[in-house]
């Protein structure tokens, strides 16, 4: 007898996709097609589709309303009765009529409550573990998150999968407007839980090295850009927050930056390292959170919060062109070992395992 699951899709296609919603793009059109060729009949829902659906998959609107995700939702799923809901990127009903499954991307919150505003505080801290327990099955995309989950909600490790992501890059690139200078390249949102600070205050001491920060401004921006205000001018100078950028702009800044860094302390992946490991950027990457899993041997680790180690490793890496390369071939070795494809053949056979 043929299964059916229903997949919310919210994130699907967003215009401005940031890290889970290049998770979405890329997973979904992928797993999709490989449940129902294992007779799976396979239903997206969302509250507007903005691309294409892949074949055979059934479209379902739900137009939005506040609580959306534990009323209506739930209502929903009442109502087709699908053998499986899974959300890559929210939060299943509290009281699902049906089995679920969804994907936690980290748990930063724990170690960074500071960046989260109040509501998101009540949903991490209260809903989800909750929620969580109540799953059939929960996807990560590191050891760290499982780990992470295992010792702060006291789930078992059994129904927990690991699923690696990959890199998501555009095959163009478009030219980003700068200096004739060399920089330092770092994407993802301006927020507290990036730790930006400590980053900044290192460059105070790089000569000539400038800083491209590309992303929205998130949870705590304000107190990012107060702290490079009290900077020196000419440290000011060096740091560009040139906003939101396309996949393609993206692109061409990761090949033409001196280097990339991720200062994140909670990352749950990384997804910025392997694109930068892909295409010839040297990474230095905060100790902590996923990304020495990630970046395994492929990049400079420093403890995140000391501004001398940042400080010794972006000057090495602007200085020696040996290191600089030795990182290249490295980062490129280690990012082969990670695919989307892999992701969503381990990510269907863990669903179809509860199916």
């Amino acid at each position: 007898m043929s299964k059916s699951i229903l997949i919310d899709a919210t994130h699907f296609g967003t215009k401005q996709p940031t890290g889970v919603e290049l998770y979405v793009n890329e997973l979904l059109p992928r797993i999709s097609s490989i449940l129902q060729n294992h007779d799976v009949t396979v239903s997206w829902v969302a509250h507007e589709f903005r691309e294409e659906l892949p074949g055979g998959v059934e479209a379902i609107t739900s137009p939005y309303s506040k609580g959306w995700g534990q009323r209506a939702l739930t209502k929903l799923l009442r109502e087709k009765k699908p053998d499986l809901f899974f959300t890559p990127s929210g939060i299943p009903p509290y009281f699902s009529p049906v089995a679920t499954a969804m994907t936690v991307h980290d748990l930063s919150y724990y170690d960074n409550p500071q960046s989260y505003s109040f509501p998101a505080k009540i949903r991490l801290n209260a809903v989800m573990p909750r929620v969580a327990m109540r799953s059939s099955l929960i996807l990560v995309p590191s050891e760290f998150v499982k780990n992470d989950i295992t010792n702060r909600w006291r789930i078992s490790s059994a129904k927990i999968m690991v699923t690696y992501l990959a890199e998501s890059l555009a095959k163009e690139e478009e030219i980003v407007s700068l200096p004739n200078v060399q920089f330092a390249f770092f994407v993802g949102r301006i927020e507290l839980k990036k730790n930006l600070i400590p980053l900044v205050k290192a460059l105070a001491e790089v000569p000539e090295l400038h800083l491209v920060c590309a992303g929205r401004d998130g949870y705590g921006a304000e107190e990012v850009r107060r702290a490079i205000l009290q900077l020196p001018q000419e440290v000011q100078n060096r740091i560009h927050l040139i906003g939101y950028i396309s996949q393609a702009q993206k692109r061409w800044l990761y090949l033409h930056s001196r280097l990339t860094v991720v200062p994140g302390m909670g990352e749950g992946f990384g997804m910025s390292v392997l694109e930068a490991f892909r295409l010839g950027s040297p990474v230095i990457v905060s100790a902590s959170g996923s990304l020495p899993e990630i970046a395994d041997n492929g990049a400079i680790l420093v403890q995140g919060d000391d501004v001398e180690e940042w400080r010794r490793a972006l000057m090495l890496i602007q200085s020696d062109e040996t290191v600089r390369k030795d990182l290249i071939s490295r980062g490129h070795e280690r990012s082969n070992q990670f695919s989307w494809d892999r992701c969503a053949e381990e990510t269907a056979r863990a669903l179809l395992a509860v199916l």
